[in-house]
């Protein structure tokens, strides 16, 4: 499989910043998202892949410079055999899906490069999956951050819920974050094309950032002392529900160009 083909996307903490409204509220704005899984090769590690991403990212920028995208690599920290899938991902975005396909056309050619590259990345990978979301950005986060951690959850709607619902509870719960001191970005995955089957239909991807652990503690705390899982419920427990998920640490390789 080509590496654009398995590439492409999720959540930036820069590239979130432009698809979100500059009061932290949500609009209509979407992203192209491709992720990919990543197992590594006997006595291959997450440092082979990121001189991989580091060939990517020249190529690119030497390349076709026109081609705007933001990129990062992600690694589990609290899983489960269950939920993780792969030993690394590989996260990228773009501003829509014609840009994506755009990436994947001039990739697939093999020209200047891109085919060694290619192979580079196959012989850290020997196993990798692939998935397209449309991404949905709900929260700015207040600092870009070049590392930190995700909060992955699978969530699955309700009868109830339709765009409307959605958009009203989100504005509600951006105020309640807003009032907690929140800093970090949030963002939706709805599923498109190769996503897995542990997605299944009428269910999304929730991902929220944090600058590190110890901010992502520190908000559980805040979350606790404040009540606010009750305040959730309130808002959105007649629109979904989510699983546990898994937490990820993430770090920026390539910054999106606003």
């Amino acid at each position: 499989m080509r590496l654009y083909k398995i590439f492409l996307v999720a959540m930036s903490t820069i590239f979130l910043s432009s698809i979100v409204s500059a009061d932290n509220h949500a609009n209509s704005n979407r992203a192209a998202v491709q992720t990919v899984g990543c197992t590594f090769d006997a006595g291959k590690d997450i440092d082979d892949l990121k001189s991989v991403m580091a060939e990517v990212n020249k190529w690119w920028d030497k390349n076709n410079s026109s081609q705007n995208y933001g990129a990062f690599l992600i690694q589990p920290i609290f899983s489960n055999t269950a939920t993780q899938i792969s030993d690394a991902s590989i996260m990228l975005f773009h501003e829509n899906m014609e840009n994506l396909g755009i990436a994947n056309d001039q990739w697939l050619l093999g020209e200047n490069g891109s085919d060694k590259i290619q192979s580079k990345f196959e012989s850290v990978c020997g196993e990798n999956s692939q998935a397209l979301w449309s991404g949905q950005g709900l929260r700015a986060p207040k600092n870009n951050n070049q590392k930190g951690v995700f909060r992955f959850q699978i969530c699955t709607l309700k009868e109830r819920a339709n765009p409307q619902r959605m958009a009203v509870a989100d504005a509600e719960w951006n105020a309640v974050l807003d009032e907690a001191g929140a800093e970090g970005g949030a963002m939706r995955l709805w599923p498109r094309a190769g996503v897995s089957a542990n997605v299944q239909r009428g269910q999304f991807v929730s991902m929220r950032g944090a600058g590190s652990l110890a901010e992502y503690g520190a908000r559980s705390d805040t979350f606790r002392e404040k009540n606010m899982g009750s305040k959730w419920g309130m808002i959105y427990g007649d629109l979904y529900s989510c699983n546990n998920g898994v937490l990820s640490s993430f770090e920026r390789v390539h910054s999106f160009q606003q």
